[in-house]
């Protein structure tokens, strides 16, 4: 069902999805949930979830840096940990 919408879907959005596929296979999971698609966001050039967080906190760029990065490691550790791996890979 998807595939039919994909040609409306701009360079962002599927830039992110690559992303966040990629970040998928390299954790060995089968579903591309929405935090492999956060990610596929946040490592994104001109990034507007980079944008707005970089807005809410215009005078602290360490507060910036310390929630990109707190949120770059939870969407990690909450990939590899909490989620099964696919069946025909192998366990870490």
């Amino acid at each position: 069902m998807l595939k039919q919408y994909v040609r409306y879907f701009t360079d962002k959005v599927i830039e992110a999805l690559n992303i966040g596929s990629v970040e998928m296979v390299n954790l060995n999971q089968n579903l591309l949930a929405p935090d492999f698609i956060l990610i596929g966001m946040l490592e994104q050039e001109a990034s507007m979830t980079i944008k707005l967080l970089e807005m809410s906190y215009p005078e602290n760029k360490n507060l910036n840096n310390q929630i990109l990065e707190k949120l770059l490691l939870t969407v990690f550790v909450e990939s590899f940990i909490l989620r099964k791996p696919h069946n025909n890979c192998e366990q870490l």
